[in-house]
């Protein structure tokens, strides 16, 4: 996330948010998250909802949880 932050100068809402994906999905998830730091923060936090598969089945849990990362994320 660190990495990321000096391209996107995250607040730390939006940085707390992408500390909890990347301990829950990996950095090779992070990576696509944010493209390689070309998406914009606001393509960010629609995609990071997409985020809520396992084996290819949509998991309740996993929904709530990408719902309040991106809560966060999204939190002035």
């Amino acid at each position: 996330v660190n990495e990321y932050d000096k391209i996107y100068n995250f607040t730390q809402n939006e940085f707390d948010a992408l500390c909890s994906f990347t301990f829950n999905c990996g950095k090779g998830n992070l990576n696509k998250l944010t493209n390689k730091g070309k998406r914009t923060k606001q393509e960010i936090s629609e995609k990071i909802l997409l985020y809520n598969k396992a084996n290819g089945k949509t998991l309740n849990g996993l929904v709530k949880r990408r719902k309040a990362e991106h809560d966060l994320f999204i939190m002035r």
